[in-house]
Order: structure tokens, then sequence, then C-alpha cells
């Protein structure tokens, strides 16, 4: 009762919402597999559908919550949006650089437009739009988490690797050149910090480009002294997969509280890893 938003009939509520700048978080790009862009909806939405059904539990179903993506708007509905996902701004970036991390991860860096601020959590993720290509005619967007420092607000950094046949990641790797335009929204994500400095230790673990929400809470903690002990255990299959390890041993240097602890799953005698 306080926003009232004209449509047109037909889409997925996902979309049409985000027609109307209101952007609902999906991890999977509106594939139903993430169970993220979950909303109330109070009247309008139909009966629910099997795609919907591990993702609501039996008291959400009695308040009328529903899969954003599996919803068709084809009458009028009555929705509950948390207040937060009003604050969720869409960015239209600039790819400053983008370089080869391994044979298949590329880090990319996104410089946000003139006189725009992002302010986000170490650990939270945005949602990525990409553009027809190929045989893609159709936009698709899909969620990538965020690898730099929160400090820097007016750049984006994420380590994107290649999925076989992946439509966005095939995007990035085949398509992006510096100079492009890159759409994308967010902050989102609960992926953060919680808990009092020096009571707890931090375990992370991560694998591949897994190492991009860590990378950015390593970078928030050490750059502001927090007092959080960590220990980070970062795996990867071979040597020709290796990066960052001597970035992680800087923070090794810089932070007394952080150890960083490699693994090499698959590697060869002659490699020398110990």
């Amino acid at each position: 009762g306080e926003k009232i938003l004209e449509v047109e009939g037909g889409r997925m509520l996902l979309q049409s919402l985000a027609q109307e700048k209101i952007f609902i978080p999906s991890a999977c790009g509106g594939k139903a597999t993430c169970g993220l862009c979950k909303l109330r909806v109070a009247a309008g939405a139909g009966q629910i559908l099997p795609t919907e059904e591990p993702y609501i539990e039996a008291n959400e179903r009695e308040e009328g919550y529903r899969l954003a993506c599996q919803v068709k708007v084809k009458n009028d509905m009555k929705l509950y949006i948390p207040g937060e996902l009003f604050n969720i701004r869409e960015y239209v970036c600039k790819l400053e650089s983008i370089k080869d991390l391994t044979y298949d991860i590329k880090e990319l860096r996104l410089q946000l437009p003139e006189g725009d601020k992002i302010k986000f959590k170490a650990g939270q993720f945005m949602q990525f739009y990409t553009k027809p290509y190929g045989k893609i005619k159709e936009e698709v967007f899909r969620a990538y988490s965020i690898s730099s420092n929160p400090s820097d607000d007016t750049h984006l950094e994420f380590m994107i690797r290649l999925v076989p046949d992946g439509i966005a990641t095939g995007y990035v790797h085949t398509v992006l050149q510096e100079g492009d335009e890159v759409q994308v929204t967010g902050p989102y994500g609960d992926f953060y910090l919680r808990g009092e400095e020096g009571v707890q230790e931090l375990i992370m673990v991560a694998g591949s480009s897994g190492m991009a929400p860590i990378a950015s809470l390593v970078r928030d903690i050490t750059e502001r002294q927090l007092d959080y002990k960590i220990r980070f255990f970062f795996s990867v299959s071979t040597m020709k997969d290796v990066f960052y390890f001597d970035e992680m041993r800087e923070y090794e240097r810089l932070n007394p509280n952080f150890t960083f602890i490699p693994s090499v799953t698959r590697a060869k005698p002659e490699d020398g890893w110990t």
C-alpha cells in the first residue's frame, strides 16, 4: 500500500521489478536454483509451482512467500519487499582492466560512473549483466562476489572463472574488452563479518575463484586493523591453478593475526610443491 507500480503483464516478477529499478537478489539468474529471490506475495500470485517447493518452508507458504523468478505477473498483486532492497542500485561502469589470474580465471576492475560511489560490506556480491553475443540473443545476469576492498568506493573488482558453456562467464572471457560498459546492480548478500573483535577466530575456506569474497574480507580486516585471528585454508588442483599466493603471503606479513594455508591437491613430484 506504500508504492504502486504499473507494469506490462506476462513477465516474471523478478524482471518486472527490475524494470522499475527494484532489484531482488538472484545468484542463479532466475533459474530457480538459488532461492534468493524469495518474496512475500499476499495476493495475485496463483498456485505455488514445483520449481519453488524446495525453497519455501511450510510456514512461509502460509504467509505467501514465492520465488520472484517463477511467478508471472498476470493479475494485480500485493507484495511485501524488504526496505533495504530499495537501496540497491544499478551502475553502468567502465571496464578499466581485465587480466588473467590463471588460464581460466580473469580479474576484472570496474570504474564506477563519474561522481558515483558504492558502499558495500566485504563478502557481498553484485549481479553482473551480459549483452547479447554470438548465438546468445538475450541479456542474462549472474551473481559474482566482490574481491576488492570496501574502502575503494569508486571501483569494483571480481574474479570470474570460466564455466564450460556458461553464458555469463563465456561473455566475460571471450567478449569483454577494456573500455567496455558493464552493467551491475547491488550490493547484495549477508556473507560478511559478525561477532565481536578478539572473541572468535575466523576459519576461512575457499577454492579457485571462491577466493574473491575472502580476499575482500582479508583486505578490509587488515586495512582497518581489526582484532580478528584468521586462518585461511585455500585449495587449488594443480600448479597452473595457483594465483594470489604471493599477495596472501604479503597479508601475512602485514597482519600478524592472519595465517594463509594453501593446498595443491594434485601436485606432481616435479612441481616441488611442499
